[in-house]
C-alpha cells in the first residue's frame, strides 16, 4: 500500500504537466482520490528537460498513467487503436508462452546453454564407456573370504 501511495505522488506530478483541457477530462473524484491517497512524505519531481519515457518511472506508475490515458484522454478512434495493439501484444505473449512451455515440445526445446537433442546423441555416441577392472589384490581377497565362508 505504501508503494501505491508513492506511485500516486508520481502520477499526480505528471498530471500537473498536462494541458488544462486534458486535466479536465479526468473526473474530479479521480483527481481528488489521487491527492488524498498519495504519500504526503514522498517527493518526486518531474524533470521538464526530459520526455516522459525518459523519467525512469516505475512500471506501476506507467500502468496507472496508461489506464488514465486509455480511460479518459483518448477519443474513441484512438482507444480502439490502442485496444487492437494491446490484443496483438497479448497474443504475442501467449504464443511465446505456448511455444516455450508446450508440453509436447518441452523436452526438445532449445534453451540457452542446453544443447539440442541432435548434439546429445552425437555426444553419447562419441563418449567411451569406462570399464572398471578389479585389481589383482581385490580378486585374491574375495577368493580367500569366499573359501572361509564355505567351510563354516
Amino acid at each position: 500500500m505504501i508503494e501505491f501511495a508513492k506511485r500516486l505522488v508520481e502520477v499526480d506530478e505528471v498530471i500537473k504537466y498536462l494541458s488544462v483541457e486534458n486535466i479536465q477530462k479526468i473526473p474530479e473524484n479521480i483527481r481528488i482520490m489521487i491527492k488524498n491517497k498519495k504519500d504526503k512524505n514522498y517527493i518526486w519531481n518531474f524533470d521538464e528537460s526530459k520526455k516522459l519515457n525518459e523519467q525512469n518511472l516505475p512500471r506501476d506508475t506507467i500502468a496507472i498513467l496508461s489506464y488514465l490515458k486509455m480511460k479518459y484522454l483518448l477519443n474513441d478512434e484512438q482507444r480502439a487503436f490502442m485496444d487492437r495493439i494491446h490484443r496483438i501484444n497479448e497474443q504475442k505473449i501467449e504464443e511465446e508462452k505456448r511455444n516455450k512451455y508446450d508440453p509436447n515440445n518441452v523436452f526438445y526445446a532449445e534453451i540457452k546453454g542446453v544443447p539440442n537433442t541432435e548434439q546429445l546423441y552425437v555426444e553419447e555416441e562419441s563418449s567411451d564407456m569406462v570399464v572398471y577392472k578389479e585389481s589383482i589384490f581385490s580378486r585374491i581377497y574375495k577368493r580367500i573370504v569366499a573359501t572361509f565362508h564355505r567351510k563354516d
